[in-house]
C-alpha cells in the first residue's frame, strides 16, 4: 500500500481506538431517600475521631465538638461544595495539553497521464510559540485551589453557624424547663388564690391575676418549646440527619472564642478566612492577565506528510502562522486586566471590612457578657432572695399571694434575661470567630484540604 493510504488508515484506526465512549449514570432518588431517612451516625466513629483531635468524650449525648465532625461530612452543602472541588481538580488535571494533531489530504486526477492520481496526506502539529499550555495549566490548578479554599472556609462557616444554632437550642430548652416549672408554680398559686378568693380573703381580680399570668407563661412556654423544636430542626440538617433524629445532644451555652491576642488581630485579620478567598481571587486574576497575554503570540502548525504523483512518493511540509496585527486577544486581555483591577479592589475592601467586623462583633460580645455577668451575679440572686424572703412569710402564716408572685414571675425573668443575653454573646462570639481560623488550621500549606467524606 502507498506510504499516503497507509498513513490514513492508521490514522482512522489510532482516532477510533483513542475516543472515550458515553457511559450513563442515572440517579436513584427513591434509594437515596431511603438512605437518608435511615441515616444514623456512627457516634463510636465520631468519638474516636474527637479523641484524635484532643477532645474530651464522655456521656451518652452528642457534644458540640463531636456534631462539629458529622457536620464536616453530611453538611448538604459541604458535599456540593467538595463535589466542585472534585470538577476544579479535574480541569487541573486536563488542562494544559497541546491540541490534537489533524490529518490533512487531498486526492486529485491529472488527466491524460498514465497514473492520472496525485495523492497528498500530511498530519498537522501545532507547536505554541509561548508559554500559553502551561499557563493554561496554572489557570487551572489556580482555580482549583480557589475551590478548595472556598470549601475550606465553607467548613469554618458551618461550624460557627451550628455553634450558635446549638447554643439557641440549649437556651431554649432551659427557657422551656424553666417556663415548666413556672407553670406548675402559678397553677398552685392559682389554686391557693381561689380558696382565698372563697375565704373573702382576696377579691375576684386579685384572684384573677394569678389564672391570667398561668395563661400567658403557658402561651410563652408552647413558644420555647417551638424555638427548641425549630433549632433542633436546624441542627438536624446540618449534621445531615432526617428530620426527627432520636441521637441526643447536649445541651451547652457557652462557645469558645478563637479571636488572638490584640498584637496579633491585624495580621490574623489579613490571613483570616475572610480575607484568603480575596486574596485566592487576586491570584487567579493574575494567573489569567498572563495567559490571555500568551494567547497574543500565534500558534505555528506543521504539516508533514507525503505526495504521491506518478507512483512515486515523496516527502513533503506545509505549515500555516497566523499574524497578530489587529485582533492580538485585545478582548480577553482587556477583560482579564480589569477583573484583575477588580480583584484587587475586594481584596482591599475585605480587609477594611473584616477590621470593622472585628470591632462591631467585639463589642457585641463583650456588651453580652457583661449583660449576662450583671443578671446573673446581681438580679438573679437578689431575686431568689426576694423568693426565700416571701416563702419564709408563707411558712410563719403570713402568706401574701401577689408577693410570691411577683417574687416567682422576677426570678423566671431574670433567668429569661440571662439565656437570651448568653445567645446573643454565643452569636457575637461565632461572629467574631468567624474573622479568625481555628486552631490547627493553615489554609496557606499547600497540603490543606477540604474534609474527607467517610468510605
Amino acid at each position: 500500500m502507498p506510504i499516503p493510504r497507509r498513513s490514513l488508515t492508521l490514522a482512522v484506526a489510532a482516532l477510533l481506538a483513542a475516543c472515550a465512549s458515553y457511559e450513563p449514570q442515572p440517579v436513584d432518588l427513591a434509594a437515596h431517600d431511603a438512605s437518608y431517612r435511615a441515616r444514623m451516625p456512627d457516634l463510636d466513629a465520631v468519638r474516636a475521631f474527637a479523641r484524635s483531635l484532643g477532645a474530651r468524650v464522655d456521656g451518652e449525648a452528642l457534644t458540640r465538638q463531636e456534631a462539629r465532625t458529622l457536620a464536616l461530612w453530611f453538611h448538604p452543602e459541604l458535599r456540593r461544595a467538595r463535589a466542585q472541588v472534585d470538577v476544579a481538580a479535574q480541569l487541573a488535571e486536563n488542562s494544559g495539553y497541546w491540541p490534537d494533531p489533524t490529518i490533512q489530504g487531498s486526492v486529485a486526477d491529472k488527466l491524460g497521464n498514465t497514473n492520472p492520481w496525485l495523492v497528498t496526506s500530511a498530519v498537522g502539529l501545532t507547536v505554541p510559540l509561548s508559554r500559553q499550555f502551561s499557563l493554561q495549566r496554572q489557570l487551572a490548578d489556580a482555580k482549583h485551589g480557589t475551590a478548595r479554599l472556598l470549601t475550606l472556609v465553607r467548613e469554618v462557616e458551618v461550624r460557627d453557624a451550628l455553634d450558635a444554632t446549638w447554643t439557641r437550642w440549649s437556651a431554649a430548652q432551659h427557657r422551656a424547663d424553666a417556663l415548666t416549672e413556672l407553670c406548675a408554680t402559678l397553677k398552685a398559686l392559682d389554686q391557693i388564690g381561689a380558696r382565698l378568693l372563697a375565704a373573702h380573703q382576696l377579691s375576684r381580680p386579685q384572684a384573677r391575676i394569678f389564672a391570667l399570668e398561668h395563661a400567658s407563661r403557658c402561651a410563652e412556654l408552647d413558644a420555647a418549646l417551638a424555638d427548641a423544636t425549630i433549632a433542633r430542626a436546624e441542627i438536624d440538617q446540618m449534621l445531615g440527619l432526617p428530620p426527627g433524629s432520636a441521637v441526643p445532644l447536649r445541651q451547652e451555652l457557652t462557645i469558645e472564642s478563637r479571636a488572638p491576642q490584640q498584637d496579633a488581630v491585624a495580621a490574623a485579620l489579613r490571613e483570616g478566612p475572610r480575607l484568603l478567598p480575596a486574596w485566592r481571587a487576586h491570584v487567579e486574576a493574575e494567573r489569567r492577565v498572563e495567559h490571555e497575554l500568551s494567547k497574543q503570540w500565534p500558534m505555528l502548525t506543521l504539516f508533514p506528510g507525503w505526495e504521491e504523483e506518478d507512483a512515486t512518493n515523496r516527502p513533503a511540509i506545509g505549515f500555516t502562522l497566523p499574524l497578530p496585527l489587529w485582533n492580538r486577544n485585545r478582548l480577553l486581555v482587556a477583560e482579564a486586566e480589569g477583573q484583575r483591577l477588580a480583584a484587587k479592589t475586594a481584596l482591599e475592601s475585605a480587609l477594611e471590612e473584616s477590621t470593622q467586623s472585628r470591632v462591631r462583633a467585639s463589642a457585641a460580645r463583650l456588651a453580652a457578657m457583661s449583660r449576662r455577668t450583671r443578671l446573673e451575679s446581681e438580679l438573679a440572686p437578689a431575686c431568689r432572695e426576694q423568693l426565700a424572703d416571701a416563702t419564709r412569710l408563707a411558712e410563719l402564716g403570713e402568706l401574701d399571694p401577689l408577693l410570691l408572685l411577683d417574687a416567682v414571675t422576677r426570678l423566671y425573668e431574670a433567668q429569661r434575661d440571662a439565656l437570651a443575653a448568653a445567645v446573643d454573646e454565643a452569636a457575637a462570639t461565632a461572629a467574631e470567630n468567624s474573622l479568625f481560623w481555628p486552631e490547627g488550621c493553615n489554609p496557606r500549606d499547600a497540603g490543606t484540604t477540604p474534609t474527607q467524606e467517610p468510605k
